[in-house]
């Protein structure tokens, strides 16, 4: 019956639930049992595991052929029954560094595995995500959220591409992050806007209050204070922290968007994001022209324009959810 006993120990061993009186147990068998019943017991787990689901087929050869060097040897030695079962004795820290490769593998996997939310907002919307653990964060249009399933963990991260507004409630030894394609945001619990839009080339962070630790890419991690933007330039990777006056930021929430000696193609850009319309423009024709001050959303397109056009002359042309505009002389 110690041929069954070994498969049980052995199995206990792989399920990671043995205990360390059944390990020595397990030990003991290689001197106890006869060379077949061990060779047999040894293929029978490494047969009837799930390996293959777990473990790269080179990393499984690679383990097996070290335990077949490893008996080989001991045959070379001594070519006894003695030798054998040294030589499994000897497998069994072999076995027993394979079993935590397929451990941390595992924990990865499961880790990797944890199904991923995503909430994606459509031109000319926003939507508020409450996630889990009662933060909440406000996404403003054409932007998507990520996080995993089981977010309201000890770590909780999300990824952002766009724009949020975020609130995120204080948990203790529980770090929050955002990660964009170009900057990490690190809190405790606080307030902040995050605007990292793949297709603009300044990527910034905007604390409202609390306190964030902000890494760009390549640089140095900065703990920025209230009021204060952190802000990285995409093309030349140069970073900067600034003070602000935040609603400049964060007004989108409300259909306000501030601008402070904007380029208007720029100022159409941001606009066009924040209606489900397209705008259609030559962006020369606007390169001289800037715009500073606030335009109200909640008015509509059209007299969104109006006001644009009071900084910068222009025509346009509505068809269905397209605008051509061009400037006029």
């Amino acid at each position: 019956m110690k041929h069954i006993r070994i498969k049980t120990l052995l199995e206990k061993f792989f399920s990671s639930t043995i205990t360390k009186t059944q390990f020595d147990e397990m030990k003991g068998f290689s001197e106890e049992v006869s060379d077949e019943d061990l060779s047999e017991s040894l293929q029978h787990v490494w047969n009837s595991h799930d390996f293959g689901k777990v473990m790269p087929y080179s990393s499984k050869s690679r383990i097996k052929r070290e335990l077949e060097r490893t008996i080989a040897r001991e045959r070379f030695i001594g070519a006894s029954i003695r030798a054998m079962k040294v030589a499994a004795a000897i497998a069994i820290p072999v076995l027993l560094a394979s079993t935590i490769y397929l451990l941390t593998e595992r924990n990865a996997n499961q880790h990797q595995q944890a199904e991923l939310m995503n909430v994606s907002v459509a031109k000319g919307e926003k939507a508020t995500v409450n996630l889990p653990d009662g933060s909440t964060v406000t996404l403003n249009s054409e932007s998507k959220l990520y996080y995993p399933s089981n977010f309201n963990t000890k770590e909780r991260w999300i990824k952002l591409e766009g724009e949020a507004y975020f609130h995120v409630q204080k948990s203790q030894g529980r770090t929050f992050t955002v990660k964009t394609s170009s900057l990490n945001v690190k809190v405790l619990g606080t307030t902040f806007n995050v605007s990292a839009y793949g297709d603009e080339p300044v990527h910034s962070v905007v604390l409202v209050n609390g306190s964030v630790e902000v890494n760009a890419f390549g640089k140095q991690a900065q703990v920025i204070k209230p009021n204060e933007m952190y802000a990285f330039a995409t093309h030349t990777g140069k970073a900067s922290v600034s003070e602000v006056d935040t609603y400049s930021y964060t007004g989108w929430r409300d259909g306000i968007l501030s601008f402070d000696s904007e380029p208007v193609a720029n100022v159409l850009d941001k606009v066009s994001r924040q209606f489900s319309v397209e705008f259609k423009y030559d962006p020369k024709q606007f390169r001289n022209d800037r715009l500073t001050g606030k335009l109200d959303l909640n008015d509509g397109v059209d007299n969104v324009l109006k006001v644009i056009s009071l900084t910068s002359p222009m025509t346009y042309v509505k068809h269905k959810n397209k605008i051509v505009i061009t400037a006029r002389p």
